[in-house]
């Protein structure tokens, strides 16, 4: 009984592979992501939508390389300037060129169809070479691939690189092997500025699966107990060409207490900060202790796809100037902004102004904040920020700083504050050891100081009767810095 219900499922499959089913390529509710061979990411998300006698999708804009020294933030993305997804099965992307290359979805295992052609010049057909269940990002599935060959306008081959190309069609999960079909077919003979490539898929939206787009939000996502070890070197050339950089070294520990989010306006995070400073032309060092609030609040141009144009405008199209951030995947994703400026000449160009400054790149880790970047000297100043070492959910990484104690640091016991809630007043207790004076201020959750008064050692009675009901930083500094903080609610 097992084998024959094993053979019937056998021949169910067979039948299913071997019958031509609409494995449409792209769904205009899913972003997906797919890697480059240098392992760069770019990300494909449909930002509109036409319905007409087929559905028009309009995928996200990138910034695209049009020749000549010229780009584009208009053209559209890496995979066509739009998609037409037609009722017969057929998928067309409109190339650089304004032609559409066809995708046959319904086409059967060994099925040829003409892909693209320029009448009286040549054509590019496609055949379904292979129609297998297929294992990709933890999921299995039916799986088409698709070559292609070029012939003249005799029916000749030609030689083209797109004859080495496949792409990989799922059934419900559209791309897995995609070809940048806006560069379609990118004769490097005919089109030495048009790179065609191949491009594997690398995360899914529906189901959630490997990679999606790097936000602000996911770099700065900390939680208590996260550890980062930070070397930083900053730099002045003094004199002339016999002078020396002015340099001053700085190890800095972050050590995050407290996180506190509201909704997806910001975070808020409590954390302690030790710094060991280097100022090597005098041969100093000063070692600081200080416990800090940082607030995360949206970053609406880093959230952008990777390659997406950004201008700080609302639109791109009022703007003379966009930039946009490259995606990678490496042991943690990381976001890149090299600091490439585009700006609009008169010819309706845009051409690439490289801005001179230091550091020329700055990254950003997974998880682990930033900006980042190597050793980097130009025009008379040098810069380096390196993550050395971190310990997070419960993994580390790298080799720890050595950051000597510091001396005299008043722990946060020494300063009590009661009762909390707190209704019209409350009590910080300073240990009557500390001397000297110390000034009281009240935060609210935008950062911004409500309240502030001098207090010494011993009981002080603080009222806030005035204030509205909800959450506060209580936040208490000395000569040596902040000696305490705490959160409090007011009700």
């Amino acid at each position: 009984m097992r084998t024959q219900i094993l053979t019937l499922a056998s021949l169910l499959l067979f039948s299913l592979l071997a019958t031509g089913q609409n494995y449409q390529t792209v769904y205009p509710d899913k972003e997906n992501c797919f890697l480059m061979g240098n392992d760069n990411v770019i990300c494909l998300r449909i930002d509109s939508l036409s319905e007409g006698t087929s559905a028009i999708l309009h995928p996200s804009r990138i910034s695209t390389y049009t020749g000549d020294y010229c780009s584009t933030p208009f053209e559209g993305s890496w995979i066509g300037k739009e998609i037409e997804i037609q009722d017969n099965g057929e998928n067309v992307f409109i190339n650089y060129a304004d032609k559409p290359v066809t995708i046959n979805t319904q086409a059967a295992l060994g099925e040829e169809w003409v892909a693209y052609d320029i009448p009286g010049e040549m054509e590019i057909r496609a055949t379904v070479i292979a129609h297998d269940l297929m294992d990709f990002l933890e999921l299995t599935d039916s799986v088409k691939t698709i070559a292609f060959q070029a012939y003249d306008a005799e029916g000749d081959s030609l030689d083209m690189e797109v004859n080495e190309m496949q792409v990989q069609i799922s059934k419900h999960h559209g791309w897995v092997q995609p070809l940048s079909f806006y560069f379609f077919p990118a004769h490097q003979q005919w089109y030495p500025d048009m790179k065609l490539q191949v491009l594997s898929l690398a995360g899914l939206s529906e189901p959630q699966r490997g990679i999606k787009n790097l936000t602000w939000f996911e770099v700065f996502d900390f939680q208590p107990g996260d550890v980062l070890h930070v070397l930083e070197e900053n730099g002045t050339w003094m004199g002339e060409e016999d002078g020396y950089f002015q340099t001053t070294e700085t190890r800095a520990i972050f050590e995050y207490l407290e996180r506190t989010d509201y909704d997806s306006d910001s975070i808020m995070y409590l954390y302690v900060r030790t710094r060991r400073i280097h100022y090597q032309w005098m041969d100093s060092i000063a070692i600081t202790l200080d416990t800090l609030f940082q607030t995360i609040r949206p970053y609406d141009d880093f959230d952008k796809l990777p390659l997406e144009p950004s201008s700080g405008n609302v639109d791109i199209h009022d703007a003379e100037m966009y930039s946009f951030f490259h995606l990678m995947k490496d042991e943690f994703m990381v976001k890149t902004n090299c600091y490439n400026l585009y700006y609009l000449g008169e010819d309706d160009c845009w051409y690439a102004l490289m801005v001179d400054v230091v550091p020329s790149k700055t990254s950003y880790y997974e998880g682990l904040g930033g900006p980042y970047y190597p050793q980097e000297a130009m025009f008379g100043a040098l810069a380096r920020r390196e993550l050395v070492y971190y310990q997070k959910d419960s993994e580390t990484w790298g080799t720890p700083l050595d950051v000597s104690s510091v001396e005299n640091y008043v722990k946060p016991n020494m300063v009590k504050i009661y009762p909390n809630p707190v209704r019209e007043s409350f009590t910080v207790n300073i240990d009557p050891s500390l001397s000297g004076e110390f000034t009281l201020r009240l935060v609210d959750v935008n950062s911004r100081s409500v309240h502030q008064q001098h207090v010494s050692a011993g009981a002080t009675t603080v009222n806030v009767a005035h204030l509205p009901s909800g959450i506060y930083f209580c936040i208490v500094s000395g000569k040596q810095g902040i000696l305490h903080s705490h959160k409090i609610l007011v009700r």
